[in-house]
């Protein structure tokens, strides 16, 4: 009869781990799928497994190789002597378990690792980043849950809790706190917010602080939440909005970009942080377009602000719908997103229109057409 657990994995995941148990293993899926288990969120089938064995297991790629796995997984071999089996099914990652000793500068890979066959658990989860991916349920025949940190406890808190010091010798882990903050609604320990305290923004590097905020799904959010525990000034007006509505569904600079109202000295210091070669979008607000719509064509084309507003409203384009309409409560333009499109349907004849007056021309009789009367 399958437990609760089991009938939380894949079929094909489960035919894969019970073969390794027949040579010997006892394998314990660790992580994000036991946490996820508790929580009772989807199952991901993304599988971060341990592997212990009785008899020493000298080269565990080479001995995994012996195995002859069917074609259709595919087998990658990573540092640490980790094993990454892919299948059009699932995706898992499997290492024998290890001590990680570190060293005094404060890096991500700062770190040498000792290899066990059979290690006693605490030892080898002291290692994870949070408690509460730091619980394992184990098959050996049958299935046993480990949680010698006690990270359901902290679930139940709903607390983010390193498993050990050198929790702080890991800048990329403080912003895995910050994402798993957000993700789980969880609280940071007390300890883990003193440290923070102790951190300035050139701990990070760009490549892990990009790599993080996009992961988290709502980069900009992330960066707020970073800002905060670093104690580090930025403008807080836009928080709210973003925290309940952030849309993240490009790549970074081109989302970033679509963030018209964040202030250009916000959105400069969002870029410099990621390491972007960017500059803030010159975008004229407020903007009205019935006030545009009642000038003269001539007027507009040599109009001091007219390349800014040919710009701003190019860049209007290019925004989620959500994102124009709080532009629009917050009294920067006078328009909603629905009037706003229907404007930009109007079919404008350009053939008469000589070519370098053609982009205001189009802008203006588009405004004129549908706010002029």
């Amino acid at each position: 009869m399958k437990t609760d657990f089991e009938a939380y994995l894949h079929p094909e995941f489960i035919q894969l781990i019970e073969k390794l148990h027949l040579q010997g293993f006892k394998i314990g899926i660790v992580g994000g799928t036991v946490r996820d288990f508790f929580l009772a969120k989807k199952a991901s089938y993304d599988y971060d497994c341990e592997l212990r064995s009785v008899a020493p297991v000298a080269h565990f790629e080479d001995f995994f190789l012996s195995l002859s796995l069917p074609i259709e997984y595919k087998v990658e071999y990573l540092p640490y002597h980790v094993i990454r089996v892919k299948h059009s099914e699932f995706e898992c990652e499997l290492s024998m378990p290890r001590k990680e000793s570190y060293r005094s500068e404060f890096s991500h890979s700062n770190f040498s690792a000792q290899f066990f066959n059979d290690t006693d658990y605490t030892e080898a989860f002291y290692r994870r980043d949070f408690t509460i991916n730091a619980m394992m349920f184990e098959f050996n025949g049958h299935w046993s849950f480990h949680d010698p940190l006690e990270g359901k406890k902290d679930l139940e808190k709903k607390l983010l809790r390193a498993c050990s010091d050198s929790f702080y010798r890991d800048p990329v882990r403080f912003l895995r706190a910050i994402r798993f903050q957000m993700k789980l609604g969880f609280s940071l320990s007390e300890e883990i917010l003193v440290y923070f305290k102790k951190l300035s923004l050139d701990d990070f590097s760009s490549h892990y602080l990009r790599q993080e905020a996009m992961k988290s799904q709502r980069p900009v959010c992330f960066v707020y939440n970073l800002f905060e525990q670093l104690e580090e000034n930025i403008d807080k007006k836009f928080k709210t909005f973003l925290f309940e509505n952030e849309i993240f569904e490009t790549d970074l600079k081109t989302h970033l970009s679509s963030l018209l109202f964040l202030s250009a000295k916000t959105q400069q210091k969002i870029f410099d942080l990621f390491d972007f070669s960017m500059k803030p979008k010159k975008v004229f607000f407020p903007l009205s377009f019935y006030k545009l719509a009642k000038m003269q064509l001539d007027d507009f084309i040599q109009y001091d602000l007219e390349f800014s507003c040919v710009q701003t409203i190019k860049q209007l384009e290019k925004i989620p719908p959500l994102y124009f309409n709080y532009l629009y409560q917050l009294d920067m333009l006078d328009i909603t997103y629905e009037e706003f499109r229907q404007m930009m349907q109007q079919k404008i004849e350009l053939d008469e229109v000589e070519p370098q007056y053609r982009s205001s021309y189009q802008v203006y009789k588009k405004i004129e057409f549908y706010f002029g009367s």
